[in-house]
């Protein structure tokens, strides 16, 4: 996917499998933003989003916020990683 349009599309689809009440208008309320805004998000009329409506966006629809600006990465790819506290861990893992 390689444009923002494109990847508002996919996120919204793939969140609305887990949580059928995701909506353009929850988007909007969740980011903060005018309704019309998201629209031009999916209509592809804006080509990029502020850092802060990105997190919001992506926090709303639970996908990789550097996904969501500009493609990079996988679309669900946590931003933090767990580990077991019992697992030994090497130095050179931080």
């Amino acid at each position: 996917m390689t444009t923002l349009a494109e990847r508002m599309t996919a996120a919204l689809e793939s969140a609305q499998e887990v949580a059928p009440n995701k909506s353009k208008a929850g988007l909007a309320k969740a980011a903060n933003v005018r309704p019309a805004s998201v629209t031009d998000w999916f209509k592809g009329r804006t080509k990029t989003l502020t850092y802060e409506n990105a997190v919001k966006a992506a926090a709303y629809l639970d996908v990789n916020a550097e996904w969501l600006i500009n493609g990079t990465g996988d679309m669900h790819s946590p931003s933090v990683e767990a580990f077991d506290s019992d697992d030994e861990l090497d130095e050179d893992e931080f």
